[in-house]
């Protein structure tokens, strides 16, 4: 809605229909998960990819969530591997005590050298996608893949059946599951708290 695709997710209008998966939703989680398994949390760096799409509606969606969460958000822009020595320098001069990594191609092309530096600053981590679990990030979250296959199938069906897209309400994306690597959190000491482990879908040992 906020970039004029449609009306409204009840009556979207025109020809469009779907399901709506915000990846700041997932983002927003990110950095709820994040405090909960680091309660002392107050910093937390945000990386920033200089070719991001909608990088502005990001930047502004994780501001309110930290405004909400009570925690001061550093942005750090890193656009090339080159780049990133930098960018971890300038968040241990910002204090920064965990990182988000958003969602882009970028990043997750270059994953494991993000999250080798994360640890080396021992920089507790949130990422998008259970690849950055696998690769060393503490925790990961992101929108689940197999349902909105599903999801997006009845849709088609009913399309298919003769139903018209403007008839069908945009559906919003609610299963986002959370994946928690132990084998980091012992590597930066850290005990993570049960609540995070009761709600992670899968824990890395």
């Amino acid at each position: 809605m906020e970039r004029g695709l449609v009306a409204s997710l009840a009556r979207p209008g025109g020809n469009l229909t779907g399901l709506d998966a915000r990846i700041g939703d997932a983002t927003t989680k990110q950095l709820e998960v994040l405090k909960e398994a680091v309660p002392t949390l107050s910093r937390v760096a945000a990386l920033v990819d200089p070719a991001m799409p909608f990088k502005q509606e990001t930047r502004h969606t994780l501001e309110r969530a930290a405004r909400a969460l009570g925690l001061k958000l550093q942005h750090v822009e890193a656009g090339a591997p080159a780049t990133f020595e930098t960018a971890f320098a300038a968040m241990v001069h910002g204090r920064a005590e965990a990182l988000l990594i958003p969602n882009t191609a970028f990043f997750a092309q270059h994953e494991r050298q993000l999250l080798v530096l994360a640890l080396r600053h021992r920089l507790p981590t949130a990422s998008y996608g259970r690849s950055f679990a696998q690769a060393g990030s503490l925790l990961t979250i992101a929108v689940d893949i197999p349902d909105l296959c599903r999801r997006s199938a009845v849709f088609v069906q009913k399309i298919l059946n003769g139903a018209k897209p403007v008839d069908l309400p945009i559906e919003r994306v609610d299963k986002f599951p959370l994946v928690v690597n132990l084998k980091t959190a012992g590597a930066l000491g850290l005990t993570l708290p049960p609540v995070v482990l009761l709600r992670a879908d899968e824990v890395l040992q």
